[in-house]
């Protein structure tokens, strides 16, 4: 399970009940309110390739800088 570190909450922005991390144009890591992962959220409609490669980039750089850890 991969949470958000605490420390770094104010680095996602709060919409609603989720916190989101911006990626790229359109494109969000979703966390709940429980700061818990729940996938990427995306505005405009793009292929399945670049959406996982995109997704895998973003939580390894998550992972790397301490924002995000796993449970």
């Amino acid at each position: 399970m991969i949470i958000i570190n605490d420390a770094y909450l104010d680095r996602f922005r709060k919409r609603g009940s989720e916190y989101l991390f911006y990626i790229c144009n359109g494109v969000f890591l979703g966390f709940n309110s429980n700061k818990e992962y729940i996938g990427v959220e995306t505005i405009y409609n793009i292929s399945t390739e670049k959406y996982v490669s995109l997704e895998n980039k973003a939580l390894n750089t998550l992972y790397r800088l301490g924002f995000i850890y796993d449970k």
